[in-house]
């Protein structure tokens, strides 16, 4: 191939030419091995990237956790960090967040100013939290917030995966300690169902309790996150709130020794 001139080098109509023209030329003029030292420097800058990589890298492993949905960053382990931004930088700016929020949930986060939510261009959204610092990927628009349910079994997979199922108790039956699998007497528990979202003013009697709780008090008292609040899910029937799906079922329709079937409200 023969050399071939671009003759847009010769023109200052772009910056990297004027630059090259007029800049460089001038710092030569004062400085003779200029050249030299901001090649060295590029070296330099080159080799410190190399090791701050390697350290966001080591951040990601300890104190990161990603899913589809949603990163999870460490509050300890983001307050071992002596400047803790340049590593949120690296993890947040792919999401869409500004160089300004980012260092807005910096500064709240090591001075443990909780409950503020930072939003993003593309979508996302950054909530400080007492454990740290939670990220939701895309906060679309919900469009189902409320589902029937009319006979069991149910069985749904959007918007939340969830099966209710009936079935007569056996002898011997232990109920579930996870939260994700609930047992409700079913005799307690007529039909239609109803599967929705919270709303403010809601309130039912969690198990364990005589009187009735608010569930926006509820929520505060387990220390969910605002957006574990806005996630939440009920359980309702027509006497009532069943269970907050997931968290804790009403005390009025636990299992008891005259209980003869059992409803299963299991996460998946």
């Amino acid at each position: 191939l023969s050399y071939v001139t671009d003759c847009t080098n010769a023109q200052d109509d772009y910056w990297r030419n004027r630059i090259r023209h007029h800049v460089i030329p001038q710092l030569k003029t004062l400085n003779p091995s200029f050249l030299t030292t901001m090649n060295q420097n590029m070296a330099h800058l080159g080799q410190v990237m190399e090791v701050f990589n390697a350290q966001v890298e080591k951040f990601r492993a300890q104190s990161v956790k990603e899913t589809d949905d949603e990163v999870r960053i460490d509050g300890k382990g983001l307050a071992s960090e002596t400047v803790a931004e340049p590593f949120l930088y690296e993890i947040m700016a792919p999401m869409g967040f500004s160089p300004r929020a980012i260092g807005d949930v910096a500064r709240c986060a090591t001075e443990g100013r909780v409950g503020r939510v930072f939003f993003a261009d593309g979508g996302a959204r950054a909530l400080v939290d007492r454990s740290g610092i939670i990220i939701q990927k895309k906060c679309a628009a919900e469009a189902v917030r409320e589902i029937a349910v009319g006979t069991l079994p149910y069985e749904a997979e959007e918007p939340l995966g969830i099966s209710i199922t009936e079935r007569p108790i056996a002898e011997g039956f232990v109920m579930s300690r996870d939260p994700k699998v609930m047992h409700i007497d079913a005799g307690k528990v007529p039909l239609p169902l109803t599967i929705r979202r919270w709303r403010q003013g809601d309130v039912f009697r969690p198990l364990g309790m005589k009187g009735f709780k608010k569930l926006s008090d509820f929520f505060v008292d387990s220390k969910m996150s605002i957006i574990e609040k806005e996630e939440a899910w009920v359980l309702e029937c027509p006497e009532g709130i069943v269970c907050i799906i997931g968290r804790r079922i009403d005390d009025r329709f636990k299992i008891g020794k005259d209980t003869e079937r059992v409803m299963e409200v299991k996460m998946m």
